[in-house]
């Protein structure tokens, strides 16, 4: 009884291992993951400015011709 126990110990502090090498992995992608949202948040507000400008720009090059004073 008591080596079917001990060999049932280890079986799950193996698995305890593997788990926690797995949510290690996950914290690292998810790192990642977190600092690329940043990067393309901060890309969002560059484009989204650059864009702005440009529609700025293009709302006062209306010329309207062939019409009397």
């Amino acid at each position: 009884m008591g080596r079917e126990t001990e060999e049932k110990l280890t079986s799950i502090q193996m698995d305890l291992v593997v788990q926690s090498e797995s949510i290690g992995t996950i914290k690292a992608e998810m790192g990642k993951i977190r600092l690329d949202v940043v990067n393309n948040s901060g890309m969002l507000v560059t484009h989204v400015a650059t864009l702005d400008m440009e529609d700025r720009s293009r709302r006062c090059n209306v010329r309207i011709t062939g019409l009397a004073e």
